[in-house]
């Protein structure tokens, strides 16, 4: 086996920023096209930054997983997928095919657990592997050889860890990482675990001793009374939410390094997909000499950052004189980091949802004379 870099992409993950970060793009024919289009930027993006020799995408499928069997409620309460969003799925694993890039998605298991396997076998190989997702999930996969280019807002920004990094930022190790989210939970995921332990908790009883077992074996050396008694009411729990926090890296699948190898793109069959969906500049860039007459040209999209009340009540003001907004809102890394996303008379603006900004959306989201589209 080679020693190239294998970039490993989180599916799911990847079309959720494309979709939350770009406006509702359609070609002439009103079929959405902001996903393709975002995603394959980002790959592209990937490509020419990292220079990897290896390239694969995980996903997940519809189907139930090993950790639905262990806790029917996991993920219940998940708002269904968008349809804008759903329709071009499919669309997008042809592109992806067409770029030959090896796709992977396994019944039972989802793409972290697929993406788990592959970083293991990369590990044991010793060949170096970035993780591309948005889900802190994977933190816990990080190795000397594996670390996670974590997206953050949008689809342009993204922040590498390694070790070093994570110790930084949260004083603990990848596999602590899973006796967090025991302690914590996932509203996300519907990972219950231990009520009324948040991360700032959650950190201190790591810190202090190390994971869950050892602060299930020590529960009556934790200091603070609540603490103690509600670890001591749901040691199960704790267990049980740390189990479904950990990604598999055993699963059944057939790795052979060189399916994941960089190849060159179908330029054809690309030109005959991006024509239909109208991406001009796509064309121009990864179809060669190809013509690309009739499609449409893709538009610079600019997302400006609004910061402050008094700012996003300007913007507020702007689509109340204009009588209409569009609106998406991305919840993917949970309740607590809600963003919301704004079209208002052609321009795009990003904020989070927070204490501050809820009277304001209040107040326009109640106001009848404006139309919101979301």
């Amino acid at each position: 086996m080679g020693k190239g870099k294998f970039i490993i992409i989180d599916g799911n993950s990847l079309m959720h920023r494309a979709f939350y970060a770009l406006p509702n793009f359609t070609n002439s024919k009103g079929f959405h096209t902001g996903v393709i289009y975002g995603f394959v930027n980002m790959i592209n993006k990937i490509k020419e930054e990292y220079k990897p020799q290896y390239i694969g995408i995980a996903f997940d499928t519809k189907a139930p997983t090993f950790r639905h069997q262990e806790y029917p409620e996991y993920k219940a309460g998940r708002l269904k997928m968008a349809e804008d969003m759903a329709e071009q799925i499919p669309v997008l694993k042809e592109v992806l095919t067409a770029m030959n890039i090896k796709q992977s998605e396994i019944d039972g298991f989802e793409a972290d657990d697929i993406i788990g396997t592959i970083a293991a076998k990369c590990d044991e190989e010793g060949i170096p592997a970035l993780i591309v997702t948005g889900d802190k999930d994977a933190l816990q996969l990080i190795s000397d050889n594996v670390h996670t280019l974590m997206t953050k807002k949008g689809i342009s920004e993204i922040e590498e860890y390694d070790i070093p990094k994570l110790k930084e930022k949260y004083g603990i190790s990848p596999a602590q990482v899973t006796d967090l989210k025991g302690l914590m939970g996932d509203a996300s995921d519907n990972i219950p675990g231990v009520p009324g332990v948040g991360e700032k908790t959650a950190l201190e009883l790591i810190h202090q001793f190390e994971n869950v077992e050892n602060i299930l074996q020590n529960v009556s050396e934790i200091k603070k009374n609540k603490v103690r008694e509600n670890i001591s009411n749901n040691m199960d729990q704790a267990v049980l939410s740390k189990k479904l926090a950990t990604i598999a890296r055993d699963v059944p699948m057939d790795f052979n390094l060189e399916d994941f190898a960089l190849k060159e793109a179908d330029k054809e069959k690309l030109f005959s997909l991006f024509t239909e969906l109208e991406f001009k500049v796509l064309i121009e860039k990864m179809c060669g000499g190809l013509s690309c007459t009739g499609a449409a040209e893709a538009v610079e999209i600019t997302i400006k950052e609004i910061e402050g009340t008094d700012e996003l009540r300007k913007v507020f003001e702007k689509a109340s004189k204009s009588g209409r907004f569009v609106f998406k809102i991305d919840n993917e890394l949970g309740e607590m980091l809600r963003t919301i996303y704004l079209d208002v008379d052609g321009k795009q603006y990003r904020f989070n949802i927070n204490d501050s900004s809820m009277p304001l959306i209040g107040k326009i989201m109640e106001d009848p004379k404006v139309l919101k589209e979301g």
